[in-house]
């Protein structure tokens, strides 16, 4: 529900973006040509989210907005942050089902958790570099 959420957010802001005569750039080109690309369940591969990259990239989204540097740049890091944010919650949703197709197996019990108690975490890193870039020239 919260990806939903966040892509209609991207699309409207876009819109916006478009009405105010901004030329959204390649790398909105770029990113939104990904959308609605389907991969069968058998061919996903966990990987447990690295949440210090995460921040990371909120922090450096954030600065970069902070700095006014130019709109491609800020953009391009606002991408790479969503690229985390939607594998984070790919990986979890994965985990989640692993979980509950063998509720015996440990180690999807673990990752599970390990996802289930950061997801607020990545929740609050999303809400401050979006605070951040609503602040920011």
């Amino acid at each position: 529900m919260n990806r939903k959420r966040y892509r209609l957010l991207a699309l409207l802001l876009a819109a916006v973006l478009l009405l105010t005569g901004c030329d959204p750039g390649e790398s909105f080109q770029k990113y939104s040509a990904t959308f609605g690309v389907t991969i069968p369940f058998s061919m996903m591969s966990y990987t447990r989210p690295d949440l210090q990259a995460l921040e990371h990239t909120a922090d450096k989204c954030a600065a970069a907005a902070r700095n006014g540097e130019d709109p491609e740049t800020v953009m391009e890091a606002v991408y790479g942050f969503y690229d985390l944010y939607d594998s984070f919650h790919t990986n979890y949703t994965l985990a989640d089902i692993h979980c509950r197709l063998d509720v015996t197996d440990p180690y999807w019990e673990k990752e599970f958790a390990f996802c289930a108690e950061n997801e607020p975490a990545v929740e609050a890193i999303l809400e401050q570099m979006l605070c951040a870039l609503a602040d920011s020239p």
